[in-house]
């Protein structure tokens, strides 16, 4: 799992593509250029107390992430410091915002460890388990909301959306066992690249993948309940912004969304656009349409995707520039200096 060098402009240009498909998401769910500006008004007439509250429940996720890698590396045999989380949080927080399909989120999870002293081992078991063992529970509670058909409103949807979700939990949890036993990972490894084209990749997965799946073989049942836990508190407090900002559009509309924004979330991480641009908001009438109203649906969402690229972005990005410079500043001989210079207050 390491990481890939970033490009500025091929970071520009998948910006300018997401921004595109979320305008095309957008108009398929609401031409009307003239309703979608007034359900903007209407967001910004809302309570300011309800979308001050969004905005500080999209800063929720990073903090939880924190503790998520906490709990992960003890349950490896693991002590990593809170300091060293957060950092690793935040770069997964603000690599997944800036890179095509969230792909440098984990794998700066696992930079940022082994530049923080973790074992390389470790380093990559951590986000490897966190990532494999998160989107079990995501899919898996996807399924039970869509399947009670609180999920979504319409049947179709709800039918379809809880046999996706159970599939996919199904397969991941399959990769989670069989990676387990380091033998019938090689195997199946072995088998997936038997032809030319997958065959790099599999060698590549055999050598930095396989170790960090075996490590789970050594979870216990009460560290794998824990971890359940705070994936579960991490999955609530990424969709809770989305369900305060229906609130805040119509009153009384919260508890109900709530649910449909778990399964919401679950459809844009099977959408095949990066971050579900598009079809996330293409979606969002389907979800959440008939309880405020086809554009407050589609403001509603975007509002939620600003707020969570803001936290992610620029909280996150100037946290990160912030440790660089202080550590930079540490590390020079000057701060050396300062640092074991006798203090009166000490």
């Amino acid at each position: 799992m390491s990481a890939a060098p970033i490009s500025v402009g091929r970071t520009i240009a998948v910006g300018a593509i997401v921004l595109a498909l979320v305008g095309l998401g957008a108009w398929w769910a609401v031409p009307s250029w003239a309703e979608l500006v007034a359900a903007a008004d209407r967001l910004g007439a809302a309570p300011p107390r309800l979308l001050a509250l969004a905005a500080l429940m999209a800063l929720a996720p990073t903090a939880i992430e924190a503790i998520r890698v906490r709990v992960v590396a003890r349950a490896l045999g693991v002590t990593i410091a809170g300091p060293v989380a957060l950092d690793a949080a935040a770069a997964n927080s603000f690599f997944t915002a800036v890179t095509p399909a969230a792909g440098l989120g984990e794998p700066a999870v696992a930079w940022v460890l082994g530049r923080r002293g973790v074992d390389r081992e470790v380093a990559l078991a951590v986000p490897l388990a966190k990532f494999t063992t998160s989107f079990v529970v995501v899919f898996a509670l996807g399924a039970a909301v869509f399947a009670s058909g609180s999920g979504a409103p319409e049947p179709w949807l709800g039918r379809s959306g809880a046999a996706l979700c159970a599939l996919c939990a199904t397969l991941m949890l399959g990769a989670i066992v069989i990676g387990r036993s380091p033998a019938r990972a090689q195997a199946a490894l072995r088998w997936l690249g038997r032809g030319r084209v997958l065959r790099r990749a599999t060698d590549r997965l055999a050598v930095e993948v396989v170790p960090s799946l075996a490590r789970l073989g050594a979870l216990r049942a009460v560290d794998l309940i824990v971890l359940a836990a705070t994936h579960v508190a991490y999955f609530a407090a990424y969709v809770a912004p989305l369900a305060i900002v229906c609130e805040a559009l119509t009153p009384g509309t919260g508890a109900t969304a709530a649910p449909r924004a778990l399964g919401y979330l679950c459809a844009t991480f099977l959408a095949p656009t990066p971050g579900g641009a598009g079809v996330a908001e293409a979606s969002s009438a389907a979800f959440f349409g008939d309880l405020i109203g086809r554009p407050d649906a589609v403001i509603a969402v975007i509002g939620f995707r600003i707020a969570r690229f803001i936290s992610q972005v620029v909280v996150c990005g100037g946290y990160l520039a912030a440790r660089g410079l202080w550590q930079r500043a540490v590390r020079s001989p000057a701060g050396r200096d300062a640092a074991d210079e006798p203090r009166a207050d000490r």
